[in-house]
């Protein structure tokens, strides 16, 4: 699922059951403007 603000800049991805579809030890995110926050919960 894709989020977007208001101007139509995407501002969130969320990957429903993504532990069950990828391994998530080491995430990489290239090539993307601004902030990027990662939760380890």
């Amino acid at each position: 699922m894709l989020d977007y603000d208001s101007n139509g800049r995407l501002v969130g991805i969320d990957i429903d059951n993504a532990a069950n579809k990828v391994e998530l030890q080491k995430l990489i995110l290239s090539k993307l403007p601004g902030k990027i926050e990662t939760d380890a919960a």
